[in-house]
């Protein structure tokens, strides 16, 4: 009976080291107080991995201002922890015209999540219209004034917080049928 104890012990033991930790790697980020000098304000979110370095389901909208009559981010241009270009055409291969967004954040984002300030001022933070194919030369229509961004963790869902126990209770009821086998022969 005792073997069975540290037998169940470990099998739990293992299950719960191959969980990952309960920091999630995906950070949402939501924009909050984002203004432009001519009145415009920006609103929206995106996910960002730190240990990926990647950018995903950037939904960011910019509102009417006197120089700029804004646009809706869906796509990725540039970005890295320091800062992000957004595009209003996903994908496009001819991006002459298309609008961006950049941002610049005062340190790198992290998968802890918090509070960060744009850049500002010293920043590279504006929106305007690109004058190239690929971007790389655009018209800033106006800069960025004011705001942050405010990270959450996103929490592993309940289904992987199950996997030791699963994993457990399977490895024991084989262990106790291969038992019971070997006590009837």
């Amino acid at each position: 009976m005792r073997m069975f104890i540290f037998i169940v012990l470990g099998i739990l033991g293992l299950g719960f080291a191959a969980v990952p930790k309960a920091n999630a790697a995906t950070v949402s980020w939501q924009l909050q107080g984002v203004t432009f000098g001519d009145g415009g304000q920006a609103t929206g979110s995106f996910l960002y991995d730190a240990n990926s370095n990647t950018y995903s389901n950037i939904s960011i909208s910019t509102g009417t201002g006197s120089a700029f009559a804004g646009a809706t981010y869906v796509d990725e241009k540039n970005g890295g922890a320091f800062g992000l270009t957004a595009l209003s055409a996903p994908s496009a291969s001819d991006l002459t015209g298309e609008n961006f967004f950049v941002m610049q954040f005062s340190s790198a984002l992290t998968n802890s999540g918090g509070i960060l300030s744009l850049l500002i001022p010293g920043g590279n933070n504006r929106e305007g219209t690109c004058n190239s194919a690929d971007c790389l030369f655009g018209s800033t229509a106006r800069n960025t004034s004011a705001g942050s961004v405010v990270g959450t963790v996103i929490p592993l869902p309940p289904s992987l917080l199950l996997l030791p126990s699963s994993l457990a209770l399977l490895l024991l009821g084989g262990w106790r049928r291969r038992k019971s086998q070997k006590a009837t022969v």
